[in-house]
This record gives C-alpha cells, structure tokens and sequence, in this order.
C-alpha cells in the first residue's frame, strides 16, 4: 500500500478482484490465487523469480507529489525457497539518471508471512520520467 490506509493509491492493492490488474512484473510471472492468502480471499503469486529483485511492481507516477513523504508497506510470503532476500523499492527516473530506493528489506520465510513497511520521499531532479514501486 502507498499512503495511509485511509488513501490507499495503488490499483488492485490486495489482490481482492482476483486478478493482478494495475500490477506488471519485473522478470517473474504473476497470478492472483486462492491458496496461501493472509487475509481476504486472493494473494498475488510470483512465479520464475530468480533474484531478490524480482517481483510485482506498480506505476505510482502522477500518484505521489515531490518533497512528500509516503508509507509503502506490503505482507510477504515466499513459496519458492525456504528463505531469501525480500524487499519493496522504488525505481525513480529523473533527470539525474536511475535510482533505486530500497525502502524496506528483510528475509523472508515460507512457512510464515513477513510485513515489510517503510517509508519513501519523492524528491525529483528535473523532470520525472517514471516512477515504479515493487514488492
């Protein structure tokens, strides 16, 4: 979730229409399932995830405003390997070239589910040309 609970700004944030509308991949595949959810009905599954990188991500452009600060946070699962590296970041591009913001990161478990939350300031160099947030 972006924002507060109160202003969510993501698209599709919990997965509830059973599908991964509003969301894309970054080098994995996505799929809304049943099984394996925290709460609600649906969770997104991330399958042929070979990095820590990889992961379902969403354009935040035109959502988030320059010099304000934002909440990201997100409940995480892993299903492909008992442990590994879990992590949310934005990716800014701006005048001043790509940056990775890593916002939060821990290790993550498949036998449990691991919040991951941070925080997150917009502060753009020039022009903004995207800006994406993955989990």
């Amino acid at each position: 979730a972006v924002g507060n609970a109160a202003e969510n700004l993501l698209t599709n944030p919990g997965f509830e229409s059973g599908n991964t509308s509003g969301w894309t991949d970054w080098g994995c595949g996505l799929r809304a399932v049943r099984d394996q959810v925290r709460s609600g009905n649906y969770s997104v599954l991330t399958y042929n995830r070979s990095h820590s990188w990889q992961g379902p991500v969403q354009n935040i452009h035109g959502l988030v405003e320059n010099g304000k600060t934002y909440t990201i946070s997100g409940w995480v699962r892993l299903q492909n390997a008992s442990e590994d590296r879990i992590g949310i970041t934005v990716s800014q591009a701006d005048s001043d070239g790509t940056h990775y913001h890593r916002v939060s990161w821990s290790t993550g478990y498949d036998d449990r589910w691991i919040l991951l939350s941070g925080s997150f300031t917009l502060n753009v160099t020039g022009s903004l040309s995207s800006l994406n947030s993955s989990l």
